[in-house]
């Protein structure tokens, strides 16, 4: 009995795994695997039967099973996010899912070729996101021909782009016979090229116990839907092996554009770019210019080009498809909706929030029409990240919580981290620490299933956050390490955020100075302090916290003065705040941070409410007006008094502010909850508790002992 699924044949009788009548590679564990669970497929397999059958004894970790139930789906194409053979069984084991037709053939098919056997998982490194083995590495970058006939056929199907052939009727009886011989080898050129693709998809509505309909893949259809899920590596190769009639479509060199920005290629993606609008202009195809220009705006926006830049192309991409349309030209729906996003998003990043919530709207109920729930998901993200620039924090979190489970439900690990990144990072701004360890949590778990290092880099720095925000600086120290470890650029707010709580000035102030000085969005809208004005608060504060050790403060540079000397945004008021505090102009930073705070609060950020709220009551304990300093805390408080009370930084102020007062009562009952929040961080000491420390003889007090920070 063989047993035959997608493209592949298991002869269990002659212990071989065929693709396409060609011997595949399989360990033997994994064969036996893959066997086991395609003739049980009518019920779920347990672990520990599953265990015992593939190395005939129960003392095998749960791990190791994974490891090689990893290695069958890798083989076949399969992942953990899909599952489009192997189903895992919460609780119990896997089951297999995948349509199989039985055949009972006596005819020799060509030996499996097995490899040692399978490395036991605690000896094997971590393994990268599933990738088909069966397709050898080829050259790093993508190089697909561009050619006038190309351009020519724009939007035609690639099957469909060959020029009419004349019939035979009247030809030469040996002109035709050497003509169809022609034919014939073509043919068989493109069957050998259409070997290399993905299994072909079977239609399980259709099948019934001896009849399964298989349709072939179309190999860019199969390759945009591969990048969607984020398997670059396997959409690189894919591209690289491409028939000649596929290559040359446009989609084709769209799509190697989108991988070469979502791997971080900016300069390649820009010289294809540059390349395929000269042939768009050439053929005169404003819906190909379109889509190219909308491709430079995100090119832009990942390469944190101002947001005018960003818009430009986006606009531009915009008044060719209307100019299209006056034509009577037919604009593809997804076409219209991916410019209407791209526009969507630039406007947001030039503030205009109001025109962006009616783009991305109407994309969104343009993917609605088509049935492409998956990305009228991503729109509503988009619109959650309006929302939040617009102050309503909770709707946003609401709604982003709610398209996260969808993902979950779609399957889509990729599109779910980023919409848990993006939750946590609003848990952040809303002071929701616990809420944010969760939201982070789940995320970590999905990095198992995201390949790329950016996404896995952005994720361990998000964590690394969350860690510093709860005081745990060990582990955030470790998870920068890992990301650092990813390779690739990323930006230093969060390095820096990690570096003034572990009290390291010097580092803080050059991954502050290294952030500002990038080319980084000028949105003061941002979520943190992920922008500009926050890179450069952070600067301001590692600057005055050098002062204050008695170091030399470096001077701004005049692009940094600049925005100091006329703040626009809270981050750049609270940033100015400071500055004119270190520069003894004590006033006017009173006026800076009082207005850093009431546009945060107009935003609902509490985050950077506390940040202004912070300096504004040590400005005036220094001044010795306590009664203005209580009325600044008691107003952070209001706001959010449950968010405020799991805060440490408030509940350190509550501290600071005990302080000045002098009543030793007031100071024991502010330590208390203060040190319960503190992690590895330090606490505010007076200083006639601090100059006791140095003297040996000196009585120590409960809260002299709290207040020291000996790691």
């Amino acid at each position: 009995m063989r047993y035959c699924f997608d493209d592949y044949t298991l002869d269990p009788a002659a212990m071989m795994l065929t693709r396409q009548g060609l011997p595949t590679e399989v360990p033997r564990r994994v064969f036996e695997c893959i066997r086991y669970l395609v003739e049980h497929r009518e019920r779920a397999i347990g672990r520990d039967e599953l265990i015992l059958k593939l190395w005939g004894r129960p003392n095998v970790s749960d791990n190791q099973l994974a490891q090689v139930v990893l290695a069958a789906r890798r083989l076949l194409a399969d992942d953990g996010a899909r599952q489009r053979f192997i189903r895992t069984v919460p609780g119990m084991g896997y089951h297999w899912t995948g349509p199989v037709v039985e055949i009972d053939c006596s005819v020799p098919q060509p030996g499996a070729v097995f490899q040692s056997p399978l490395p036991e998982p605690e000896l094997m490194a971590p393994s990268p996101a599933p990738e088909p083995a069966v397709i050898p590495p080829s050259a790093d970058l993508v190089e697909l021909p561009t050619t006038a006939a190309a351009a020519a056929s724009t939007h035609a199907q690639p099957d469909r782009a060959a020029s009419r052939r004349p019939t035979s009727a009247g030809w030469p009886r040996p002109v035709w016979l050497i003509g169809g011989a022609l034919m014939l080898l073509i043919l068989a050129a493109l069957a050998l090229h259409l070997r290399d693709y993905p299994p072909y998809q079977v239609s399980r509505s259709t099948m019934s116990e001896s009849t399964t309909r298989i349709a072939v893949n179309d190999p860019l259809q199969d390759l945009k839907v591969a990048f969607r899920q984020a398997r670059y590596e396997y959409v690189r190769e894919g591209l690289a092996r491409l028939p000649a009639l596929w290559a040359s479509a446009p989609e084709a060199h769209i799509l190697a554009i989108e991988l070469a920005i979502a791997r971080g290629r900016f300069p390649r993606a820009e010289e294809q770019l540059n390349q395929q609008l000269k042939q768009a202009e050439l053929a005169a195809d404003r819906v190909w210019q379109a889509q190219l220009l909308g491709l430079r705006s995100t090119l832009r926006y990942r390469m944190r080009k101002p947001g005018s830049d960003i818009l430009a192309p986006a606009q531009q991409a915009m008044d060719l498809l209307d100019a299209a349309d006056r034509d009577g030209r037919n604009v593809p729906a997804t076409v219209l909706a991916h410019a209407l996003r791209v526009r969507g998003n630039a406007l947001v990043q030039t503030d205009q929030l109001d025109a962006a919530l009616v783009d991305i709207s109407r994309a969104r109920n343009l993917y609605q029409s088509i049935g492409d729930d998956a990305l009228a998901a991503d729109l509503r993200v988009s619109l959650a990240r309006v929302w939040m620039r617009m102050g309503r924090m909770s709707e946003a979190l609401e709604q982003i919580d709610e398209i996260a489970g969808l993902y979950h439900t779609f399957q889509d690990p990729i599109r779910e981290l980023f919409a848990r990144n993006t939750a946590t990072k609003i848990q952040i701004e809303l002071l929701r620490w616990n809420d944010a360890l969760a939201s982070s949590d789940r995320s970590i778990q999905l990095l198992q299933d995201a390949p790329d290092s950016e996404r896995r880099g952005a994720t361990l720095q998000l964590r690394a956050l969350v860690m510093t925000g709860l005081g745990r600086l060990r582990e955030a120290a470790s998870l920068l390490e890992e990301a650092d470890a990813q390779g690739g650029e990323r930006g230093k707010v969060i390095p820096a955020i990690y570096h003034l709580a572990a009290g390291e000035y010097d580092q803080a102030l050059a991954a502050a100075n290294e952030e500002f000085h990038t080319d980084a969005l000028n949105c003061p809208s941002n979520l943190l302090l992920e922008n500009r004005d926050g890179a450069l608060l952070l600067w301001v504060t590692a600057a005055q916290k050098l002062a204050s050790a008695g170091r030399l403060a470096p001077e701004p540079a005049a692009d940094q003065l600049a925005i100091l000397e006329q703040p626009q945004s809270a981050l750049a008021h609270i940033a100015s705040g400071r500055w004119l505090w270190m520069q003894g102009k004590a006033s006017d930073a009173e006026s800076e941070l009082r207005a850093g705070f009431r546009q945060a609060r107009q935003a609902n950020q509490l985050y950077r409410m506390q940040l202004a709220a912070e300096l504004l009551l040590d400005l005036l304990i220094e001044r010795g007006d306590m009664a203005a300093a209580t009325r600044v805390l008691d107003e952070l408080k209001a706001h959010d008094p449950v968010r405020i009370e799991q805060s440490f930084e408030a509940q350190s102020m509550a501290l600071r502010l005990a302080m000045a007062r002098g009543d030793a009562d007031d100071i024991a009952s502010a330590q208390v909850p203060a040190a319960a929040l503190a992690g590895e961080r330090s606490l505010p000491t007076p200083a006639w508790i601090a100059s006791t420390r140095d003297v040996e003889d000196a009585e120590v007090s409960p809260i002299t002992i709290l207040s020291r920070n000996d790691d």
